[in-house]
């Protein structure tokens, strides 16, 4: 039996309902492709929420027409923390949620390489506990290095990029897991993030 530790509550569920990454020479980062939810449903395979009284796939799903799934990535998540690193460095349009994870946690903690080497839980209102495994770091990409920049990715100097994509790992772009169930689990805002003792 594990002993966890809190923390924090989710305070925003999305999908991204198309890649988010644009172009072939020069990549653009879209996040006008995210859709906020109040609610997920995660399985193996990946996300989905419902908009407008329909299931839909997140890109991430390996049921997506235009699937970003690599096996590792069914679902993403970041901390405010995080984002409070962001703002600071870049500037008030890394807004929540920008950077595109699945389910964002109000927490100030930053997740150290002990805590994702462990299981990771979200505990639902009524005491359910979806377990996360295979924790890893989301490795940042350069469209959306260049957009926390304020530009696009072949109008930003190749060390600017590089000092960026830097900055971003380490878990300030977000994390990946997979859920250690092959049940279909429902999370919700509200819903606590746990990390095992």
């Amino acid at each position: 039996m594990n002993n966890w530790r809190e923390i924090g509550p989710i305070t925003l569920l999305q999908i991204q309902r198309e890649p988010m990454k644009e172009g072939t020479t020069t990549r653009v980062y879209k996040p006008d492709r995210l859709a906020q939810v109040e609610r997920i449903w995660l399985t193996p395979a990946g996300v989905t929420a419902e908009l407008n009284g329909e299931r839909v796939f997140d890109a991430h799903n390996a049921h997506h027409p235009r699937t970003r799934n690599t096996g590792a990535n069914p679902l993403s998540f970041g901390l405010t923390g995080y984002y409070a690193q962001m703002k600071a460095r870049f500037g008030d349009h890394l807004t929540w949620g920008i950077a595109g994870e699945n389910i964002l946690i109000q927490s100030d903690i930053l997740l150290t390489e002990e805590d994702i080497q462990g299981e990771i839980a979200i505990r639902g209102a009524d005491g359910r506990l979806t377990i996360l495994k295979d924790i890893l770091v989301a490795p940042p990409c350069k469209p959306f290095s260049a957009f926390c920049l304020g530009s696009i990715e072949d109008k930003v100097e190749p060390h600017t990029i590089a000092e960026t994509l830097r900055f971003l790992n380490n878990g300030t772009r977000g994390f990946y897991a997979a859920p250690a169930s092959s049940d279909e689990t429902e999370i919700r805002i509200g819903d606590i993030m746990l990390v095992s003792e």
